[in-house]
Protein backbone atom coordinates (compact mmCIF):
# COMPACT_ATOMS: atom_id res chain seq x y z
CA UNK A 1 0.00 0.00 0.00
CA UNK A 2 1.39 3.34 -0.93
CA UNK A 3 1.84 6.11 1.57
CA UNK A 4 -1.00 8.28 0.06
CA UNK A 5 -3.30 5.04 0.10
CA UNK A 6 -2.45 5.06 4.25
CA UNK A 7 -3.31 9.18 4.77
CA UNK A 8 -6.87 9.86 4.27
CA UNK A 9 -9.13 6.74 4.61
CA UNK A 10 -12.65 7.06 4.10
CA UNK A 11 -13.31 3.48 4.32
CA UNK A 12 -12.70 -0.54 3.79
CA UNK A 13 -13.49 -0.99 0.36
CA UNK A 14 -15.23 0.71 -2.84
CA UNK A 15 -16.71 -1.10 -5.90
CA UNK A 16 -17.04 0.58 -8.85
CA UNK A 17 -19.50 -0.93 -11.22
CA UNK A 18 -18.28 -1.40 -15.20
CA UNK A 19 -14.64 -1.56 -16.23
CA UNK A 20 -14.20 0.88 -19.37
CA UNK A 21 -11.93 4.67 -19.39
CA UNK A 22 -14.87 5.93 -16.71
CA UNK A 23 -14.31 3.19 -14.40
CA UNK A 24 -10.87 2.77 -14.80
CA UNK A 25 -10.37 6.60 -14.43
CA UNK A 26 -12.73 6.38 -11.21
CA UNK A 27 -11.22 3.15 -9.93
CA UNK A 28 -7.74 5.01 -9.48
CA UNK A 29 -8.63 7.77 -7.58
CA UNK A 30 -10.50 5.83 -5.18
CA UNK A 31 -7.26 3.82 -4.42
CA UNK A 32 -6.33 6.95 -2.38
CA UNK A 33 -9.08 6.90 0.09
CA UNK A 34 -10.04 3.31 0.40
CA UNK A 35 -8.18 0.06 1.46
CA UNK A 36 -9.59 -1.73 -1.48
CA UNK A 37 -11.26 -0.79 -4.77
CA UNK A 38 -13.01 -3.72 -6.69
CA UNK A 39 -13.90 -3.04 -10.33
CA UNK A 40 -17.26 -4.86 -11.48
CA UNK A 41 -16.99 -5.70 -15.07
CA UNK A 42 -19.75 -7.97 -16.77
CA UNK A 43 -17.72 -8.62 -19.87
CA UNK A 44 -14.53 -11.17 -20.20
CA UNK A 45 -11.54 -9.28 -20.28
CA UNK A 46 -8.34 -10.46 -21.36
CA UNK A 47 -5.65 -8.94 -19.29
CA UNK A 48 -3.01 -9.50 -21.31
CA UNK A 49 -3.98 -7.93 -24.91
CA UNK A 50 -6.01 -5.47 -26.20
CA UNK A 51 -9.65 -6.37 -27.30
CA UNK A 52 -13.10 -5.31 -27.96
CA UNK A 53 -15.76 -5.78 -25.28
CA UNK A 54 -19.25 -7.60 -26.21
CA UNK A 55 -21.02 -4.33 -24.43
CA UNK A 56 -18.85 -1.40 -25.96
CA UNK A 57 -20.41 -1.19 -29.60
CA UNK A 58 -18.61 1.86 -30.10
CA UNK A 59 -15.04 0.46 -29.48
CA UNK A 60 -14.90 -0.30 -32.82
CA UNK A 61 -14.89 3.16 -33.92
CA UNK A 62 -12.98 6.22 -33.87
CA UNK A 63 -12.67 7.74 -30.01
CA UNK A 64 -10.02 10.46 -29.26
CA UNK A 65 -8.49 11.31 -26.08
CA UNK A 66 -8.72 14.92 -25.75
CA UNK A 67 -5.78 17.05 -24.27
CA UNK A 68 -8.02 18.14 -21.57
CA UNK A 69 -8.66 14.41 -20.70
CA UNK A 70 -5.12 13.49 -21.48
CA UNK A 71 -3.66 15.73 -19.18
CA UNK A 72 -5.59 14.64 -16.69
CA UNK A 73 -5.04 10.85 -16.90
CA UNK A 74 -1.13 11.78 -17.15
CA UNK A 75 -2.03 13.27 -13.40
CA UNK A 76 -3.62 9.92 -12.37
CA UNK A 77 -1.02 7.49 -14.17
CA UNK A 78 2.21 9.26 -14.67
CA UNK A 79 3.68 8.08 -17.30
CA UNK A 80 0.93 6.52 -19.52
CA UNK A 81 1.46 9.07 -21.86
CA UNK A 82 5.30 7.65 -23.04
CA UNK A 83 3.08 4.15 -22.74
CA UNK A 84 0.59 5.15 -25.25
CA UNK A 85 3.67 6.44 -27.19
CA UNK A 86 5.46 3.80 -27.40
CA UNK A 87 3.03 1.09 -28.40
CA UNK A 88 1.77 3.05 -31.36
CA UNK A 89 -0.52 6.11 -30.64
CA UNK A 90 0.12 8.53 -32.78
CA UNK A 91 0.92 12.30 -31.87
CA UNK A 92 -1.04 14.81 -33.85
CA UNK A 93 -0.69 19.06 -33.51
CA UNK A 94 -4.72 19.96 -34.08
CA UNK A 95 -3.66 23.12 -36.34
CA UNK A 96 -0.73 21.38 -38.40
CA UNK A 97 -1.56 17.46 -38.80
CA UNK A 98 -5.07 17.57 -38.96
CA UNK A 99 -6.89 19.08 -41.88
CA UNK A 100 -10.88 20.39 -40.28
CA UNK A 101 -12.67 21.10 -43.68
CA UNK A 102 -16.78 22.65 -43.46
CA UNK A 103 -18.77 22.79 -47.03
CA UNK A 104 -15.49 22.14 -48.68
CA UNK A 105 -13.53 24.73 -47.44
CA UNK A 106 -10.23 23.71 -45.15
CA UNK A 107 -9.79 25.80 -42.19
CA UNK A 108 -5.66 27.34 -42.65
CA UNK A 109 -2.76 24.99 -41.42
CA UNK A 110 -0.51 26.54 -38.94
CA UNK A 111 0.94 24.94 -35.46
CA UNK A 112 -1.25 25.40 -32.33
CA UNK A 113 1.08 23.68 -29.95
CA UNK A 114 -2.32 21.88 -29.14
CA UNK A 115 -1.07 17.97 -29.15
CA UNK A 116 -3.71 14.65 -29.36
CA UNK A 117 -2.66 11.37 -29.07
CA UNK A 118 -4.46 8.98 -31.85
CA UNK A 119 -5.33 5.13 -31.13
CA UNK A 120 -7.72 2.52 -30.41
CA UNK A 121 -9.28 2.48 -27.63
CA UNK A 122 -9.24 -0.96 -26.87
CA UNK A 123 -5.27 -0.50 -26.63
CA UNK A 124 -5.96 2.61 -24.57
CA UNK A 125 -8.10 0.70 -21.91
CA UNK A 126 -5.38 -1.78 -22.15
CA UNK A 127 -2.68 0.29 -21.35
CA UNK A 128 -4.71 2.18 -18.62
CA UNK A 129 -5.63 -0.98 -16.86
CA UNK A 130 -2.37 -2.37 -16.66
CA UNK A 131 -0.89 0.85 -15.13
CA UNK A 132 -3.88 0.30 -12.33
CA UNK A 133 -2.34 -2.56 -11.23
CA UNK A 134 0.27 -0.30 -10.23
CA UNK A 135 -1.78 1.09 -7.48
CA UNK A 136 -1.48 -2.63 -5.43
CA UNK A 137 -5.06 -2.07 -3.81
CA UNK A 138 -7.12 -2.68 -7.04
CA UNK A 139 -9.14 -5.59 -8.54
CA UNK A 140 -10.17 -6.15 -11.80
CA UNK A 141 -12.82 -8.97 -11.51
CA UNK A 142 -14.83 -9.51 -15.04
CA UNK A 143 -17.95 -11.96 -16.02
CA UNK A 144 -19.03 -9.85 -13.14
CA UNK A 145 -22.87 -8.33 -14.14
CA UNK A 146 -24.43 -6.23 -10.99
CA UNK A 147 -27.81 -6.50 -10.22
CA UNK A 148 -29.25 -4.87 -7.71
CA UNK A 149 -27.68 -2.48 -4.58
CA UNK A 150 -27.95 -3.42 -1.40
CA UNK A 151 -28.76 -0.91 1.58
CA UNK A 152 -29.52 -0.56 4.85
CA UNK A 153 -33.17 -0.90 5.86
CA UNK A 154 -34.50 2.47 5.43
CA UNK A 155 -32.89 2.58 2.34
CA UNK A 156 -30.78 6.27 3.04
CA UNK A 157 -27.48 4.28 2.55
CA UNK A 158 -25.93 2.23 0.13
CA UNK A 159 -24.02 -0.76 1.65
CA UNK A 160 -22.94 -2.45 -1.28
CA UNK A 161 -24.30 -4.29 -4.59
CA UNK A 162 -25.53 -7.89 -5.12
CA UNK A 163 -23.37 -9.61 -8.05
CA UNK A 164 -24.36 -12.46 -10.69
CA UNK A 165 -21.25 -14.57 -11.52
CA UNK A 166 -21.60 -15.17 -14.69
CA UNK A 167 -18.81 -17.92 -15.46
CA UNK A 168 -20.37 -19.72 -11.89
CA UNK A 169 -23.59 -17.78 -12.01
CA UNK A 170 -23.44 -17.65 -8.80
CA UNK A 171 -25.06 -14.37 -6.98
CA UNK A 172 -23.24 -13.08 -4.68
CA UNK A 173 -23.18 -10.07 -2.14
CA UNK A 174 -20.40 -7.24 -1.93
CA UNK A 175 -20.24 -4.80 0.66
CA UNK A 176 -18.88 -1.36 0.24
CA UNK A 177 -18.90 1.73 1.78
CA UNK A 178 -18.81 3.36 -1.72
CA UNK A 179 -20.37 2.17 -5.21
CA UNK A 180 -19.97 4.31 -8.14
CA UNK A 181 -21.83 3.34 -11.13
CA UNK A 182 -19.37 4.17 -14.42
CA UNK A 183 -22.00 1.24 -16.31
CA UNK A 184 -23.02 4.14 -19.36
CA UNK A 185 -25.60 4.80 -20.72
CA UNK A 186 -27.43 1.72 -20.53
CA UNK A 187 -27.03 2.53 -16.68
CA UNK A 188 -29.93 0.87 -14.28
CA UNK A 189 -29.48 3.37 -11.93
CA UNK A 190 -32.94 5.21 -12.48
CA UNK A 191 -34.34 1.83 -12.25
CA UNK A 192 -32.73 1.17 -8.79
CA UNK A 193 -33.22 4.54 -7.83
CA UNK A 194 -36.80 3.75 -8.32
CA UNK A 195 -36.84 0.28 -6.69
CA UNK A 196 -35.55 2.28 -3.17
CA UNK A 197 -38.41 4.78 -3.43
CA UNK A 198 -36.05 7.54 -4.90
CA UNK A 199 -37.19 9.80 -7.41
CA UNK A 200 -34.86 9.51 -10.41
CA UNK A 201 -33.06 12.75 -12.11
CA UNK A 202 -34.56 14.49 -15.04
CA UNK A 203 -33.10 13.67 -18.19
CA UNK A 204 -33.00 15.16 -21.73
CA UNK A 205 -32.40 13.16 -24.61
CA UNK A 206 -32.16 14.98 -27.64
CA UNK A 207 -33.16 13.07 -30.68
CA UNK A 208 -30.59 13.02 -33.52
CA UNK A 209 -30.50 9.78 -35.05
CA UNK A 210 -26.97 9.74 -35.63
CA UNK A 211 -24.97 6.88 -36.79
CA UNK A 212 -21.69 6.10 -38.02
CA UNK A 213 -20.26 3.40 -40.04
CA UNK A 214 -16.32 2.97 -39.39
CA UNK A 215 -13.90 0.40 -41.37
CA UNK A 216 -10.07 -0.06 -40.86
CA UNK A 217 -7.63 0.44 -43.98
CA UNK A 218 -3.84 -0.16 -44.31
CA UNK A 219 -2.03 2.88 -44.58
CA UNK A 220 -1.13 2.65 -48.17
CA UNK A 221 1.11 5.83 -47.20
CA UNK A 222 2.89 4.99 -44.42
CA UNK A 223 6.19 6.81 -43.83
CA UNK A 224 5.86 9.02 -47.16
CA UNK A 225 5.47 12.83 -47.39
CA UNK A 226 1.13 12.87 -47.21
CA UNK A 227 0.72 16.43 -46.22
CA UNK A 228 -1.79 15.51 -43.06
CA UNK A 229 -2.28 13.16 -40.58
CA UNK A 230 -5.71 13.05 -40.27
CA UNK A 231 -8.74 14.81 -41.88
CA UNK A 232 -12.29 15.56 -40.64
CA UNK A 233 -15.18 16.54 -43.21
CA UNK A 234 -17.74 18.30 -40.46
CA UNK A 235 -21.54 18.03 -40.52
CA UNK A 236 -22.65 21.32 -40.97
CA UNK A 237 -27.09 20.49 -40.16
CA UNK A 238 -29.71 21.01 -42.10
CA UNK A 239 -27.80 21.81 -45.16
CA UNK A 240 -25.00 18.96 -45.54
CA UNK A 241 -26.37 16.40 -42.43
CA UNK A 242 -23.51 14.20 -43.34
CA UNK A 243 -19.64 14.05 -42.47
CA UNK A 244 -16.60 11.50 -41.54
CA UNK A 245 -13.04 11.54 -40.59
CA UNK A 246 -9.63 9.43 -41.36
CA UNK A 247 -7.33 9.19 -38.46
CA UNK A 248 -4.36 7.31 -37.61
CA UNK A 249 -4.14 4.61 -35.35
CA UNK A 250 -1.05 2.00 -34.13
CA UNK A 251 0.26 -0.69 -36.21
CA UNK A 252 0.00 1.37 -39.09
CA UNK A 253 -3.66 1.58 -40.05
CA UNK A 254 -6.07 4.45 -40.68
CA UNK A 255 -9.45 4.66 -39.11
CA UNK A 256 -12.00 5.65 -41.34
CA UNK A 257 -15.71 6.85 -40.15
CA UNK A 258 -18.51 7.67 -41.54
CA UNK A 259 -21.45 9.15 -40.25
CA UNK A 260 -24.74 11.09 -40.60
CA UNK A 261 -27.79 12.69 -38.64
CA UNK A 262 -31.70 12.29 -39.01
CA UNK A 263 -31.97 9.15 -41.47
CA UNK A 264 -28.47 9.84 -43.70
CA UNK A 265 -26.31 6.56 -42.58
CA UNK A 266 -23.40 4.77 -44.44
CA UNK A 267 -24.27 1.61 -45.67
CA UNK A 268 -21.43 -1.26 -44.17
CA UNK A 269 -20.88 -3.16 -47.54
CA UNK A 270 -17.42 -2.03 -49.72
CA UNK A 271 -19.27 -0.27 -52.19
CA UNK A 272 -21.93 1.19 -50.80
CA UNK A 273 -19.38 2.71 -47.90
CA UNK A 274 -16.70 4.01 -50.65
CA UNK A 275 -19.82 5.58 -52.35
CA UNK A 276 -21.22 7.36 -49.42
CA UNK A 277 -17.68 8.55 -48.81
CA UNK A 278 -17.52 9.89 -52.38
CA UNK A 279 -20.25 11.92 -51.75
CA UNK A 280 -19.19 14.01 -48.45
CA UNK A 281 -19.08 17.61 -48.85
CA UNK A 282 -15.28 16.92 -48.74
CA UNK A 283 -13.89 13.94 -51.32
CA UNK A 284 -10.35 14.35 -49.68
CA UNK A 285 -11.39 11.27 -47.51
CA UNK A 286 -12.84 8.90 -50.62
CA UNK A 287 -9.79 10.02 -52.13
CA UNK A 288 -7.54 8.79 -49.46
CA UNK A 289 -8.95 4.89 -49.12
CA UNK A 290 -10.56 4.46 -52.78
CA UNK A 291 -7.32 2.28 -53.70
CA UNK A 292 -6.32 1.71 -49.61
CA UNK A 293 -6.96 -2.07 -48.40
CA UNK A 294 -9.61 -2.44 -46.18
CA UNK A 295 -9.34 -4.17 -42.82
CA UNK A 296 -11.93 -6.83 -41.80
CA UNK A 297 -15.55 -5.72 -41.89
CA UNK A 298 -17.64 -2.34 -41.50
CA UNK A 299 -19.41 -1.66 -38.20
CA UNK A 300 -21.87 0.55 -37.62
CA UNK A 301 -23.17 2.41 -34.46
CA UNK A 302 -26.22 4.04 -33.92
CA UNK A 303 -27.06 6.64 -31.32
CA UNK A 304 -30.52 8.36 -30.78
CA UNK A 305 -28.96 11.53 -29.71
CA UNK A 306 -26.91 13.14 -26.32
CA UNK A 307 -28.62 12.55 -23.21
CA UNK A 308 -28.14 14.03 -20.08
CA UNK A 309 -29.52 12.89 -16.07
CA UNK A 310 -29.20 15.70 -14.06
CA UNK A 311 -28.27 14.23 -10.87
CA UNK A 312 -27.01 17.20 -10.05
CA UNK A 313 -30.58 18.81 -9.46
CA UNK A 314 -31.62 15.91 -7.19
CA UNK A 315 -32.39 17.17 -3.39
CA UNK A 316 -32.36 13.47 -1.92
CA UNK A 317 -30.30 10.76 -2.87
CA UNK A 318 -28.98 7.88 -1.16
CA UNK A 319 -25.64 8.40 0.84
CA UNK A 320 -22.76 5.60 0.01
CA UNK A 321 -23.43 6.18 -4.11
CA UNK A 322 -22.49 8.22 -6.94
CA UNK A 323 -22.53 7.94 -10.53
CA UNK A 324 -20.04 9.67 -13.48
CA UNK A 325 -19.35 9.04 -17.09
CA UNK A 326 -22.06 8.26 -19.53
CA UNK A 327 -24.82 7.34 -17.34
CA UNK A 328 -25.22 10.82 -16.20
CA UNK A 329 -24.29 12.58 -19.67
CA UNK A 330 -23.58 10.65 -23.03
CA UNK A 331 -22.74 12.71 -25.15
CA UNK A 332 -22.47 13.52 -29.34
CA UNK A 333 -19.93 10.67 -30.13
CA UNK A 334 -18.65 12.78 -33.54
CA UNK A 335 -17.43 15.62 -30.94
CA UNK A 336 -14.89 12.82 -29.39
CA UNK A 337 -16.17 14.51 -25.63
CA UNK A 338 -17.08 11.28 -24.15
CA UNK A 339 -13.82 9.62 -22.71
CA UNK A 340 -12.17 13.25 -21.52
CA UNK A 341 -15.20 14.08 -19.86
CA UNK A 342 -15.54 10.90 -17.80
CA UNK A 343 -12.02 11.30 -16.77
CA UNK A 344 -12.05 14.83 -15.90
CA UNK A 345 -15.55 13.98 -13.37
CA UNK A 346 -13.00 11.01 -11.87
CA UNK A 347 -10.37 13.26 -11.53
CA UNK A 348 -12.99 15.89 -9.75
CA UNK A 349 -14.25 12.86 -7.57
CA UNK A 350 -11.11 12.83 -6.32
CA UNK A 351 -10.69 16.35 -5.54
CA UNK A 352 -13.89 16.37 -3.70
CA UNK A 353 -12.65 13.02 -1.61
CA UNK A 354 -9.37 14.77 -0.68
CA UNK A 355 -11.84 17.95 0.82
CA UNK A 356 -13.08 15.38 3.14
CA UNK A 357 -10.70 14.18 5.74
CA UNK A 358 -10.97 10.67 7.10
CA UNK A 359 -13.65 8.50 8.08
CA UNK A 360 -16.74 6.73 6.53
CA UNK A 361 -19.43 9.09 7.99
CA UNK A 362 -17.61 12.09 6.13
CA UNK A 363 -19.19 10.58 2.71
CA UNK A 364 -22.78 11.24 4.27
CA UNK A 365 -24.04 13.99 1.81
CA UNK A 366 -21.06 13.24 -0.80
CA UNK A 367 -23.55 13.67 -3.76
CA UNK A 368 -24.64 16.72 -3.30
CA UNK A 369 -21.01 18.17 -3.88
CA UNK A 370 -19.96 15.60 -5.92
CA UNK A 371 -22.55 16.23 -8.58
CA UNK A 372 -23.04 19.91 -8.83
CA UNK A 373 -18.89 19.94 -9.04
CA UNK A 374 -19.41 17.76 -11.95
CA UNK A 375 -22.36 19.16 -13.50
CA UNK A 376 -20.14 22.18 -14.02
CA UNK A 377 -17.55 20.29 -15.65
CA UNK A 378 -20.34 18.63 -18.11
CA UNK A 379 -21.33 21.80 -19.36
CA UNK A 380 -18.94 22.72 -21.32
CA UNK A 381 -19.22 19.50 -24.18
CA UNK A 382 -23.07 19.37 -23.69
CA UNK A 383 -23.64 22.51 -24.81
CA UNK A 384 -21.10 22.29 -27.47
CA UNK A 385 -22.95 19.47 -29.05
CA UNK A 386 -26.52 21.03 -28.33
CA UNK A 387 -25.79 23.23 -32.14
CA UNK A 388 -26.40 20.29 -33.54
CA UNK A 389 -29.16 18.55 -31.71
CA UNK A 390 -31.13 21.48 -31.70
CA UNK A 391 -31.50 21.25 -35.44
CA UNK A 392 -33.47 17.80 -35.26
CA UNK A 393 -34.79 17.65 -31.49
CA UNK A 394 -37.95 18.52 -30.36
CA UNK A 395 -37.01 17.87 -26.76
CA UNK A 396 -34.67 20.92 -26.49
CA UNK A 397 -32.49 21.77 -23.51
CA UNK A 398 -32.99 24.79 -20.95
CA UNK A 399 -33.28 28.48 -22.17
CA UNK A 400 -29.91 29.22 -20.57
CA UNK A 401 -28.42 25.93 -22.26
CA UNK A 402 -29.93 27.55 -25.59
CA UNK A 403 -28.40 30.88 -25.07
CA UNK A 404 -24.78 29.35 -24.60
CA UNK A 405 -24.69 27.13 -27.73
CA UNK A 406 -26.20 29.76 -29.98
CA UNK A 407 -23.43 31.83 -28.72
CA UNK A 408 -20.77 28.95 -29.30
CA UNK A 409 -22.16 28.66 -32.80
CA UNK A 410 -21.34 32.24 -33.46
CA UNK A 411 -17.98 32.39 -32.19
CA UNK A 412 -16.75 29.48 -33.84
CA UNK A 413 -17.63 31.38 -37.48
CA UNK A 414 -15.81 34.45 -35.94
CA UNK A 415 -12.60 32.18 -35.02
CA UNK A 416 -12.27 30.90 -38.30
CA UNK A 417 -11.40 34.69 -38.97
CA UNK A 418 -9.08 35.52 -36.18
CA UNK A 419 -6.50 32.78 -35.29
CA UNK A 420 -5.96 33.62 -31.66
CA UNK A 421 -9.72 32.90 -31.25
CA UNK A 422 -9.61 29.87 -32.77
CA UNK A 423 -6.85 28.85 -30.60
CA UNK A 424 -9.16 29.11 -27.25
CA UNK A 425 -12.13 27.88 -28.94
CA UNK A 426 -10.42 24.68 -28.83
CA UNK A 427 -9.43 24.90 -25.54
CA UNK A 428 -12.39 24.55 -24.90
CA UNK A 429 -13.55 21.83 -27.40
CA UNK A 430 -10.41 19.63 -26.31
CA UNK A 431 -11.76 20.13 -22.40
CA UNK A 432 -8.64 22.22 -21.50
CA UNK A 433 -10.42 25.82 -20.97
CA UNK A 434 -14.02 25.88 -19.39
CA UNK A 435 -16.83 27.67 -21.40
CA UNK A 436 -16.49 30.80 -19.39
CA UNK A 437 -12.99 31.22 -21.02
CA UNK A 438 -15.27 32.32 -24.08
CA UNK A 439 -16.82 34.90 -22.31
CA UNK A 440 -14.07 37.44 -21.98
CA UNK A 441 -14.92 41.18 -23.20
CA UNK A 442 -13.11 40.92 -25.47
CA UNK A 443 -14.19 37.95 -27.49
CA UNK A 444 -18.16 38.71 -26.76
CA UNK A 445 -17.75 42.40 -28.29
CA UNK A 446 -15.96 40.47 -31.28
CA UNK A 447 -18.67 38.18 -31.42
CA UNK A 448 -21.10 41.04 -31.18
CA UNK A 449 -19.04 43.21 -33.76
CA UNK A 450 -19.57 40.47 -36.40
CA UNK A 451 -23.04 39.74 -35.71
CA UNK A 452 -23.57 43.34 -36.43
CA UNK A 453 -21.77 43.45 -39.64
CA UNK A 454 -23.36 40.00 -40.64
Amino acid sequence: MTESTQKGQLGRQAVVIGGSVAGIATARVLSEHFDKVLILEKDPVDEGQPGFRDSTRQDRHLHQLLKGGAQAIERMFPGVTEDFVSSGAVQMDLGMDLVWSTLGTSLPREPLNINILQQTRPQLEHLMRRRLHDSGNVEFRDQCAVLGLLTTDDHERVTGVQVMERDTNQRIEIAADLVVDTSGRGSHLSRWLKELDYVPPESLLAKTDLAYTSLLFEDPHLGSDRPWLGYYVAAVPPTSPVGGAILPQENGRWLVTLYGYDGNHSPTDLDGYMEFASKLPDKAIYEAVREAKPIGEAHVFQSAGPLRRYYEKLSRFPDGLLTLGDGMCSLDPVYGQGMSSAILSAEALGEVLTDLGEGRSNLKGLYKTFFKKIGRILDTPWTMCMGTAMVYSSDTPSAKEKRESAYLTKVSTVAKEHPDLWVQFLRVMQLVDPLESLHTPAIESLVSQANDQA
